[in-house]
């Protein structure tokens, strides 16, 4: 059996004393929704929308200070710009330029870069030289260019020298770059190692017929009969044109030659690239 002097029991009546009331006087209370709403208004619904209203307010007054310090900050560094002595001119040119040599990296000069021999080189004078670069040592852009040279041939050694003098990329052959470069062999030294045109033995026969020819001079007939005197003419004009072909030949034997294929070193001598235009 419920206490009715314990405390819940005291705070249910109260309530409900304090939520009933007669609709008219004289009749029996009842509960009123108006005074139990007028309670909850009170004690929960009004603080609550207090609170919800407080920190609302701190909110806009915390974004309104911080755009009010902004605009002040940015007034005052256009202040200081506006009273700097600086130049009003407006420039349109890029600070920035693209290279003309743009995805070509600088290389220094003693830097060494593989090439492979494209044509036949014979030293007649200067020779024209087509390498082709197979490996990165100007770049991997530059693998699978052409690098263009001058050839010349030294008899003593047997050896032909080459320079070079520009570059044409494989990815845009309108144009070239300028290089200053030397040959070097595999092995480091100046130059191409390079045979002759012909073979020893094609030059020894070469060099017999030359003297045979000498020989064959000497002994013409000094007959001073009329046929003598022509049979004299005819054989010393057609040893004369013998004797020039042979020449010929001999020289052609003698030149220096490099075969296609052939790889070796390509050695800058300059900084590459310079700093001229690509042409």
């Amino acid at each position: 059996m419920k206490n009715p002097n314990s405390k819940l029991e005291r705070a249910k009546k109260k309530l409900t004393a304090r939520w009933q009331g007669a609709d008219i006087p004289g009749s029996a209370p009842r509960f009123q929704l108006s005074l139990f709403s007028k309670d909850v208004f009170t004690y929960f619904a009004f603080p609550i929308l207090c609170i919800v209203g407080f920190k609302s307010c701190e909110l806009l007054i915390h974004k309104v200070r911080a755009h009010h310090e902004s605009t002040t900050s940015d007034s005052t560094s256009e202040q200081e710009n506006y009273n700097s002595p600086q130049s009003q001119i407006i420039s349109f040119v890029n600070s920035h330029p693209r290279s003309r040599y743009y995805g070509i990296a600088r290389r220094s000069p003693g830097t060494l870069v593989k090439v492979r021999l494209l044509n036949v080189v014979d030293t007649y004078a200067n020779a024209p030289v087509d390498v082709e670069i197979i490996d990165s040592g100007l770049g991997k852009n530059l693998i699978g260019s052409t690098i263009l040279g001058t050839a010349s041939g030294e008899d003593a050694y047997r050896r032909v020298n080459i320079e070079f003098n520009m570059v044409r990329r494989a990815n845009n052959p309108g144009s070239a770059i300028p290089i200053k470069a030397r040959a070097l062999s595999l092995d480091g030294t100046l130059g191409l190692a390079a045979q002759k045109k012909d073979g020893f033995f094609a030059r020894s026969a070469l060099d017999a017929e030359s003297s045979g020819d000498n020989m064959a001079q000497s002994k013409i007939g000094n007959s001073g009969t009329l046929d003598g005197m022509i049979a004299r003419a005819l054989a010393s004009g057609l040893l004369q044109e013998f004797g020039s072909d042979n020449r010929s030949e001999q020289n052609h034997s003698q030149l220096l030659t490099l075969k296609p294929m052939t790889e070796f070193y390509v050695e800058l001598t300059s900084y590459f690239p310079a700093s001229g235009g690509a042409e």
